[in-house]
């Protein structure tokens, strides 16, 4: 028996010597918990979000991105508005686009130019005859009103035209910063 208690006493030994050498050459490792700072991200929209950070731990620089919300439905729902409003600047501009009304507003602003200058020569030769006496003074009236009108007409023609101008560029230009936000939402690196 005491043989036994000899034997298994060394065995004891031994493992209890095993266990505290093998440890000391072994190296040691331990878990950690680092608590960092947290941070709660709200968006008033929902979608899905897409992290643009890959790993834990990476450095974030201040303005950097840290991740994406996609809202299918508030894009398609917004696509369809600015193709719609593009649509109908196309057609406003192709209304407008068709020079033929400003041609003819101009056509009709020559005439008058055309028009008040006759009146002008026929109120000055009614002027001229009404000093000499020739003529009545009803004749110079009537020459005089006539000049008012055709002054009038082309007035009226110049403003037409540079109304239908200042819609045609207006147009145009709704018509460019449609086609801008809609390229820009399909591809948000169109400049």
């Amino acid at each position: 028996m005491r043989l036994v208690r000899v034997v298994v006493g060394f065995d004891l030994l031994t493992v209890g010597l095993y266990v505290v050498i093998g440890e000391h050459f072994a190296g040691t490792s331990a878990d950690a918990t680092l608590n960092a700072r947290l941070n709660i991200v709200r968006a008033p929209i929902e979608g899905r979000v897409t992290l643009a950070i890959k790993n834990m731990g990476a450095r974030v620089s201040p303005g950097g991105l840290i991740a994406e919300i996609y809202d299918q439905r508030f894009d398609t729902a917004r696509l369809l508005e600015l193709d719609r409003d593009r649509e109908d600047q196309r057609i406003e501009l192709k209304r407008l686009a068709g020079q033929p009304r400003i041609a003819e507003t101009k056509a009709t602003q020559d005439a008058a130019a055309a028009r008040l200058r006759q009146a002008d020569a026929e109120f000055q030769r009614a002027n001229e005859l009404n000093t000499r006496g020739v003529q009545t003074a009803a004749n110079l009236d009537r020459a005089r009103a006539t000049y008012d009108v055709a002054q009038q007409e082309l007035e009226s023609a110049r403003q037409r035209v540079n109304y239908l101008e200042t819609e045609l560029a207006s147009a145009r230009e709704r018509l460019y910063r449609g086609v801008l936000q809609c390229c820009s939402l399909l591809d948000p690196t169109y400049p």
